[in-house]
């Protein structure tokens, strides 16, 4: 017999669903000149934005940045105080073995290294690399191609550098991939020392300002945005707006993206290295990620539970609130979430599979703006 007043806590409802740190990065390289304790080979070590720990990638009393992740580091910190996950690797014999060393594997023990060592960032430090980038590497097919599967897996975006000789050797490099997880871009970049670093490590600078910007966040184009801390191209690259003959927009039309002075040197590109026109747009594909991790991860509340008439009113309605939220915040056009009757059974429910749908669209990119000019002579009578 009970009596009296008993309390208990009813936990339906749908959940908030926040969206996940897409400023990550991960970078893979060599620096050999640097503090072996703290960046040891193969492992995965956060530097947090501190230009005091970036510093530690080059130990020599000349900051020569020997190696590549010296100088790519601090162009990423030149744009934004980014957190990156760095993974050095050693130096090899020659330059083959080297690219063997950044392309990683797997060993039989688990352990990992290279690119693939960017596996083991959210285990060993709590964060997942959404942006990816191996500087001075990625103009090899091979490691470029080994990338892409390390970038698919994880969901992060991928930039990939163009062999930095000629707009021709640019765009036969870029035909010969397909993918929405990268961008190529071409040429290298001038740091303030005059040293040339790869056109990867300034646009991921460059997208993890452009994420951290109140007013543009993840959904933005990571195009026409100034770069600080650069001298100039490596590379000469025309550009005269409003024509598709220049050296830039020869290169768009490839889907390689570049650099251009244009009241400051600045990006210039928006395509991803997919044949599919729904994923041409960079910011496209980095938006449906985004918001299909972001669920993903905001739903563990919802594995194992009873699928219940409250589970089920529950579980989409979490998402329809983080769908209406992203379009308030002009991160997308609109969205909806819905359990539809035909595709759950009774049969299904029993065996403890559910299936959710959501659909969303994404908001355009104004990348080409076209202003049409017309000759009349009504108003000339105006003198009158």
């Amino acid at each position: 017999m009970k009596h009296g007043i008993f309390l208990v806590t009813d936990n339906s409802g749908p959940r908030p669903i926040a969206v996940l740190n897409t400023s990550v990065i991960g970078i893979v390289g060599t620096a050999e000149a640097a503090d072996a304790a703290a960046f040891p080979l193969n492992t995965p070590v956060l530097i947090s934005g501190s230009r005091r720990q970036a510093a530690k990638l080059d130990t020599t009393s000349d900051l020569s940045g020997v190696g590549t992740l010296y100088d790519s580091v601090n162009a990423i910190l030149d744009q934004s105080g980014a957190l990156i996950v760095v993974v050095r690797v050693a130096e090899g014999a020659d330059a083959a073995e080297t690219q063997t060393n950044v392309i990683g594997a797997t060993a039989a023990d688990g352990s990992r290294s290279g690119l693939q060592a960017l596996y083991d960032a959210r285990t060993v430090l709590g964060v997942a690399p959404r942006i990816m980038l191996a500087p001075g590497f990625t103009d090899i097919q091979a490691v470029a191609t080994a990338g892409i599967v390390v970038a698919a897996r994880l969901h992060a975006l991928f930039f990939i550098d163009a062999p930095n000789t000629s707009p021709a050797d640019a765009q036969t490099y870029a035909g010969l991939f397909d993918t929405e997880s990268a961008e190529m871009g071409y040429p290298a970049l001038l740091n303030v020392a005059g040293d040339e670093v790869p056109w990867s490590a300034w646009r991921a600078g460059i997208e993890v300002a452009k994420d951290n910007n109140a007013v543009e966040g993840y959904s933005a184009s990571g195009s026409n945005k100034v770069i600080n801390g650069t001298l100039g191209l490596s590379m000469s690259v025309d550009f005269q707006a409003g024509t598709e003959s220049c050296t830039a927009a020869v290169l768009n039309s490839a889907n390689i993206s570049t650099v251009i002075n244009d009241g400051g040197y600045r990006t210039w590109g928006n395509r991803s290295l997919s044949s599919d026109p729904k994923w041409a747009f960079v910011a496209h594909a980095k938006v449906n990620s985004v918001i299909l991790d972001s669920i993903g991860e905001a739903l563990k509340w919802a594995s194992d539970k009873k699928i219940t008439k409250a589970f089920v009113e529950d579980l989409p309605e979490s998402i329809n609130i983080f769908l209406r939220a992203q379009k308030r915040l002009g991160h997308i056009a609109g969205g909806e979430c819905f359990i539809d009757p035909d595709l759950n059974p009774a049969s299904s429910i029993l065996a403890g599979q559910l299936y959710v749908n959501y659909e969303w669209s994404p908001l355009g990119i104004a990348e080409a703006i076209q202003v049409t000019s017309s000759y009349v002579d009504i108003y000339a009578a105006d003198i009158f």
